[in-house]
C-alpha cells in the first residue's frame, strides 16, 4: 500500500483517531483564529488550502467570506466538494502544484503542511502566491497532547490486532476472547474506552459465519495499520521549534514570531505560523 492509498484510506475512515482536549471549546479557538484572519483578506480572494483534507477548512472559509474561492490541495485521493466555491484536487504533491505562477492571494493550512517537506514546498508556494501574498498555518505542537493521546491509541491498536485475539475470534473462543480484551484494557489506561468498542465489535461477529469473521477481523487489522502509520506521520510531523520549521520554507517568505494555540487547560495545542511571501 503506498503512502497515498494510506492517506486514502485515513480520509476514507473519517478521521477516527482524532482527538483533543476540551474538543468544542478547544476547536472553537481554532476556528476563531481562521475567522478573524478571513476578515483581514482582500476582496475576492484566492485561498490555497494546502493539505486540504477532506476539505473542513476550505469549506469553513468558504462558508465566512462569500466572495472568496478556496482551492485545496491534498497527496490523498479525496472527494470533490458540495460547497459553492471550494475546489479540491485530490493526487498533488505540494512540491510540485497545478496552479500558474502567483495565482494565489492566501496560503493555509490546518493540521496539513508540516506533513510535507518544507524545503519542497516551500519554494513551490513562493512560486504560486503573489509577492505580498499572506500564509497562515496552524500545526501541531510537538507538546500536543494530540500527539500523546494519538501515540498511546497507537499503541493500544496494535496490542488489539495480536494474534491472539484473532485466534479467540476465529476460533468462537468467546472466554479466550474475554481473556485478552480483559487483559488488554487492564493495560490500556485513558485507552480502555477503545478496548470496549473494539471488544463489542468483535463479539458481535461470534453471530457470523466463519468467513464474515474472518473478514470482520482482516478488515479490523488493516484499518488499525492505516490508522497507525498516519499518527506514526503525525509524531514526525509535529513542530519543535517553529522558527527552524518555518526557515525551511526559504527565504522569500517572510514570517512574523510564532505564537501558538491553547487548550481550556493551558495544554499547548499548535503553533500558528504566519507571515507574507516577499
Amino acid at each position: 500500500m503506498t503512502e497515498a492509498t494510506k492517506w486514502t484510506r485515513y480520509w476514507q475512515l473519517g478521521e477516527s483517531g482524532s482527538c483533543l482536549p476540551n474538543a468544542e471549546k478547544t476547536r472553537r479557538r481554532i476556528f476563531d483564529h481562521w475567522d478573524e484572519a478571513a476578515a483581514e483578506w482582500p476582496d475576492k480572494a484566492h485561498v490555497l488550502d494546502l493539505g486540504c483534507g477532506s476539505g473542513t477548512l476550505a469549506e469553513h472559509l468558504a462558508a465566512q467570506r462569500k466572495d472568496i474561492s478556496v482551492t485545496g490541495v491534498d497527496f490523498a485521493q479525496v472527494e470533490a466538494s458540495s460547497a459553492e466555491r471550494v475546489t479540491l484536487m485530490p493526487g498533488v504533491d505540494m512540491g510540485d502544484m497545478p496552479l500558474d505562477d502567483a495565482s494565489v492571494d492566501v496560503a493555509v493550512s490546518m493540521f496539513g503542511v508540516e506533513y510535507g517537506d518544507p524545503q519542497r514546498w516551500g519554494p513551490e508556494l513562493a512560486r504560486v502566491l503573489k509577492p505580498g501574498g499572506s500564509f497562515s498555518f496552524i500545526v501541531h505542537h510537538i507538546d500536543s497532547p494530540v500527539v500523546s493521546a494519538n501515540m498511546a491509541r497507537a499503541a493500544t491498536l496494535k496490542a488489539l490486532c495480536d494474534d491472539k485475539v484473532g485466534k479467540a475470534l476465529l476460533d468462537q473462543d468467546r472466554e479466550g476472547l474475554v481473556r485478552q480484551m480483559f487483559d488488554l484494557r487492564l493495560a490500556a489506561g485513558p485507552q480502555a474506552p477503545l478496548v470496549d468498542t473494539v471488544a463489542r465489535g468483535l463479539a458481535a461477529s461470534f453471530a457470523k459465519d466463519p468467513s464474515e469473521r474472518d473478514a470482520d477481523w482482516h478488515g479490523f487489522v488493516e484499518s488499525s495499520a492505516v490508522e497507525c502509520v498516519i499518527i506514526e506521520a503525525l509524531e514526525k510531523a509535529a513542530v519543535a521549534d517553529p522558527r527552524q520549521w518555518a526557515a525551511q520554507m526559504g527565504d522569500q517568505m517572510e514570517v512574523k514570531h510564532p505564537t501558538f494555540i491553547a487548550t481550556p487547560s493551558d495544554e499547548r495545542i499548535a503553533w500558528v505560523i504566519e507571515g507574507i511571501r516577499a
